[in-house]
């Protein structure tokens, strides 16, 4: 998915993908040698930090977002959407992290 930024949006990846109704999602992405989290919007992403500005690592990172996402009303309807830079896509901390939360993992293809 090319959109002309280095990090994901979640307005494109909801038209990319058609993922349905999603406040806002997780990727991973790599700066320089380190794999960095971002928090995406609908327009916008940032960086996930830590109060003190620290960058989560991947398990923070992870934790975080599920812990934001299920404080919401609507928790149950939302999805969860974690993007992976497909350069760093066979990392297995990345998705041995995620297989740890329990939820179900999903390689998806664009809609046709």
């Amino acid at each position: 998915m090319k959109n002309g930024f280095a990090v994901p949006i979640i307005s494109k990846i909801k038209n990319y993908y058609d993922i349905g109704k999603t406040p806002s999602g997780l990727h991973y992405a790599y700066i320089g040698r380190l794999i960095v989290p971002y928090r995406l919007h609908g327009k916008a992403h940032e960086i996930m930090t830590s109060k003190e500005g620290n960058i989560f690592n991947i398990k923070g990172a992870s934790d975080n977002y599920l812990r934001r996402i299920n404080k919401l009303p609507e928790r149950n309807l939302v999805p969860r959407q974690v993007t992976i830079d497909d350069i760093i896509s066979l990392e297995s901390r990345i998705l041995n992290t995620l297989a740890e939360t329990g939820l179900t993992l999903i390689e998806m293809e664009p809609q046709q």
